[in-house]
């Protein structure tokens, strides 16, 4: 029940722990190089707190948290956030805002019922560089991956269920997205407002039964490589886009398959051996 604070401890192991009911955190971690490993911290305002470190996150869960499951503030390149679960929490499953910070890596996690599953970056735009989406699994969440990151990597999660499976509020550049499943989401993909020259590559993801497979607007120099849009009431739909490159797409049974609409001024739409079947549009 009791509270974890380890402002003294610099390199140690938390291991097996059952924290809850507590006024502020169950852990709150202010040093370096700690590893956490299979606690239960449920019901607290903030699962685990941590600011300014480099730690690892095994095996946690982080459950019916008023506010976070876990919050960061000023995470160090290298920290690892493998296989966790979070859910129910009241507004993040995992909160890493309000800073700038680079390289990390979420992988094999499990969030449903947030806010936001993983939310990352700073209204700056640069939080979340380099970092590393794999092998997690996002269920009823408003969103699934927040991000304002940039040369970010999406790779092999599954989105079901989501208001938006990945939402990115105008920083997405030089970022990939490959091989995700997006099922019974309202917006598989939403990105809005990003730089000039975006350079988003969206390859080989599967995108099942949304109301949107991918929302954009303000796109330039994007890729669609291999992707299968299937079922969706629209397949690709946005707004100002030029420089479009579709490869080896296919769209088979959405009532629209690709919108970019009357507002995509300039647009230049190359679609090489993309297939469209049996769309509405």
């Amino acid at each position: 029940i009791g509270q974890v604070d380890s402002q003294t401890y610099t390199n140690h192991t938390i291991k097996n722990n059952v924290i809850y009911n507590n006024s502020f955190s169950g852990i709150s971690l202010y040093s370096n190089g700690n590893t956490l490993i299979g606690n239960v911290l449920n019901n607290n305002i903030y699962g685990l707190y941590s600011v300014d470190n480099k730690s690892s996150l095994i095996k946690n869960i982080v459950n019916f948290n008023s506010k976070s499951g876990f919050k960061f503030q000023y995470v160090r390149p290298g920290t690892i956030i493998e296989n966790n679960t979070a859910i129910g929490n009241g507004e993040y499953g995992m909160d890493v805002s309000g800073s700038v910070h680079k390289g990390v890596v979420y992988l094999g996690n499990y969030f449903a019922g947030n806010k936001y599953g993983i939310y990352t970056g700073t209204s700056s735009g640069w939080g979340g560089t380099n970092a590393t989406f794999q092998d997690n699994y996002f269920f009823n969440n408003t969103a699934g991956i927040y991000s304002h990151g940039r040369n970010l990597t999406i790779l092999n999660n599954t989105f079901v269920n989501n208001t938006y499976g990945t939402q990115v509020p105008g920083f997405f550049a030089n970022s990939t997205i490959s091989g995700n499943n997006f099922i019974g989401n309202n917006y598989g993909v939403q990105s809005i407002n990003p730089p000039v020259n975006d350079g988003l590559n969206i390859t080989s993801n599967y995108f099942l039964d949304n109301v949107f497979g991918v929302y954009i607007s303000y796109h330039t120099n994007m890729i669609f490589n291999s992707n299968l849009f299937e079922g969706n009431f629209n397949g690709i739909s946005g707004i100002s886009l030029r420089n479009i490159n579709l490869f080896n797409d296919i769209f088979v049974n959405n009532t629209v398959g690709f919108n970019a609409s009357a507002f995509s001024y300039g647009l230049n739409l190359s679609a090489v051996n993309s297939t469209f079947l049996n769309n509405t549009i």
